[in-house]
């Protein structure tokens, strides 16, 4: 691969995640409001977001032995 010189781009198809952006900025909005509507301290809620993982170029194979997120 060739160095990247300033002033050019680097075209790499990155591996990256689909999510529900709508969804998650609902959710943050929707959680502020609450607490600041809440006069009482309450411990912050998890969300879990579902997404799609699209593999690219960027991304090579697994290494055997290995799971997932080590």
């Amino acid at each position: 691969m060739a160095p990247c010189l300033p002033g050019r781009e680097l075209n790499v198809p990155l591996t990256t995640i689909d999510i529900r952006a709508e969804w998650m900025a609902r959710m943050a909005v929707e959680t502020v409001f609450r607490r600041l509507a809440s006069k009482a301290w309450k411990a912050p809620r998890r969300f879990v977001a579902r997404g799609r993982l699209i593999v690219r170029q960027s991304t090579g194979p697994a290494s055997r032995g290995e799971s997932p997120g080590r």
